[in-house]
């Protein structure tokens, strides 16, 4: 089968899928045993054939889910180490900026205080 029959059948079953629950809930609000007859038939002829084509693909979507969990893990803890290196670098660049700026704030000010002394000597 190609894969455009397999996604036009894939679209009407979405479709089916989508409007049979209402239609079966109206059916059991009603309680038309002529209604649940009909979907008791649509269910058989629909949704169970669906889902038997839709198990096989879920099926395996999960077990590489299950596969691939692991690798995903790693990656993840690879991203979290990055992010907490850069954070760290980050860190360390705003404290090294800060300390710099100590430095200055205190050569500026016992340039101050020795200003201050000699004028207070010249004064004195």
């Amino acid at each position: 089968m190609s894969s455009d029959v397999r996604s036009v059948i894939r679209v009407w079953v979405v479709i089916l899928l989508a409007i049979s629950p209402a239609n079966s809930i109206y059916a059991l609000c009603t309680w038309s045993d002529s209604r649940l007859d009909q979907e008791w038939e649509l269910l058989l002829a629909l949704w169970i054939p669906a889902m038997g084509y839709l198990y096989w693909p879920v099926k395996w979507h999960l077990a590489n889910l299950r596969r691939t969990a692991p690798q995903r893990e790693h990656t993840r803890s690879l991203a979290r180490q990055a992010a907490t290196e850069r954070e760290n670098h980050r860190r360390a660049r705003r404290d090294e900026a800060d300390r710099r700026r100590r430095e200055r704030l205190h050569a500026e000010n016992e340039r101050l205080l020795v200003v201050k002394a000699k004028w207070e000597t010249e004064t004195f």
